[in-house]
């Protein structure tokens, strides 16, 4: 069933389908074009795989055999831990000058 009037990029989604169903007969390419979708594709589009029923099995091992390149990477931990130090300091400034 390719019904995906939704997705940002259509043609895209259906590729990814087209692997995820052949998973894990796919290359290690293919594997990466996978990775790559997942990690960038809008939020809508990686979630509408989900809903597919024909590769909803496919999907989740090759979630469960790539969970450490679909986890959150080092950069994210670092952007996360300067945006928490940055609302730190404007509380702390904030408190300082009374305002808070």
């Amino acid at each position: 069933m390719r019904k995906h009037g939704l997705a940002a990029d259509p043609e895209r989604l259906h590729h990814v389908q087209d692997l995820l169903a052949n998973y894990p007969q796919i290359s290690a390419e293919e594997r990466g074009e996978v990775l790559h979708y997942l990690r960038k594709a809008p939020a809508l589009d990686a979630g509408l795989l989900t809903g597919i029923d024909a590769i909803r099995p496919q999907l989740d091992q090759f979630r469960a055999d790539h969970r450490q390149q679909l986890g959150l990477q080092r950069r994210d931990y670092i952007v996360i831990a300067v945006v928490l130090l940055g609302v730190a300091m404007i509380c702390a400034l904030l408190w300082d000058a009374g305002i808070g």
